[in-house]
């Protein structure tokens, strides 16, 4: 099991410890994003003090031994909150990602998609680490390092505080640049790699070459791909029956509505008249306690 201590540490660190009651048990989530959930149970549990996950600050934590209870003692700021649990006990689950879609910013959204999902594989190997990565993933992550490929947001701010410009993207994208035959496009990444090397970088200059990546289907169209052969060996999200019959009847819903626009094919790519739809989805977390209460499930219909 991952070192406890640990990883309470790194909620607090990244301001994202919280802690649920689940029937007689307590869960701490540890990572939970479209490629993980990870979660710590604690059973046969006693608590005293009170918690609130809206006003979390900890000062201090301390891992005892009981006689009959380990215990992990909360110091926090006027209160000190103590879990007494006789097991606790990791559950880390690996899903599939690649058929997940956010678009809260309008323009580039296939673009945004790849950087959204890159950046959760970045997380995932940054809190999970190379274990929980295969090599297609591996490949991948180093690309939130190329400034002109995380310019393309998914958000409506920047991601630089998040990621630092690396030679590893450069590499990465050089490497995927010379497997699909761009060699007009490695001579613009000799270019910035040039102005990285100088640190001559400003984001005028990232801009420019991120116009020029966005210009490049074919890169574009081997990240979709890379994404599909790195996400298909996990599992798919399961929710309880009545869920999961809800989730296919929006899909099935969703089909008819396009097919009687004179679509054609199946979910969930469909065509008409040489353009092309995929519909991607937003999905909740299986593990229901931990979700946001005003999280649906979700389909967006794209043009490829």
């Amino acid at each position: 099991m991952r070192d406890l201590e640990t990883a309470i540490y790194n909620l607090i660190d990244c301001d994202a410890l919280e802690i649920y009651a689940s029937g007689t048990k307590l869960l701490i989530p540890y990572m939970m994003n479209d490629a993980v959930e990870c979660y710590f149970s604690f059973e046969d549990v006693m608590t005293q003090g009170e918690w609130d996950n809206d006003n979390n600050e900890v000062n201090s934590i301390s891992l005892v031994e009981g006689k009959k209870r380990k215990g992990i003692i909360f110091r926090c700021p006027g209160n000190v909150y103590t879990i007494w649990y006789g097991a606790c006990t990791e559950h880390k689950h690996l899903y599939q990602y690649h058929r997940i879609g956010h678009f809260w910013v309008e323009g580039y959204e296939r673009w945004r998609r790849l950087v959204y999902l890159i950046g959760t594989l970045h997380d995932k190997y940054n809190f999970m680490g190379e274990e929980a990565c295969n090599e297609q993933e591996m490949a991948l992550i180093p690309l939130m390092g190329y400034a002109p490929f995380r310019f393309f947001s998914p958000i409506r701010e920047s991601l630089s505080e998040f990621y630092d410009n690396t030679m590893e993207g450069i590499e990465q994208m050089h490497k995927i640049a010379l497997h699909i035959g761009a060699d007009d496009y490695i001579k613009q990444l000799k270019a910035y790699e040039g102005q990285f090397r100088q640190e001559k970088l400003s984001p005028r200059l990232i801009k420019r070459h991120a116009m020029n990546l966005v210009k490049r289907r074919d890169i574009l169209t081997y990240l979709e791909k890379a994404i599909v052969l790195a996400s298909s060996p996990y599992e798919q999200r399961v929710y309880e029956k009545q869920e999961q019959e809800q989730m296919e009847q929006m899909r099935q819903d969703c089909l008819y509505r396009y097919r009687t626009l004179g679509y054609r094919g199946d979910y969930p790519l469909l065509e008409k008249d040489g353009r092309k739809i995929m519909f991607y989805e937003e999905h909740p977390y299986v593990m229901q306690e931990l979700e946001y209460e005003d999280f649906t499930f979700q389909i967006h219909a794209i043009e490829l």
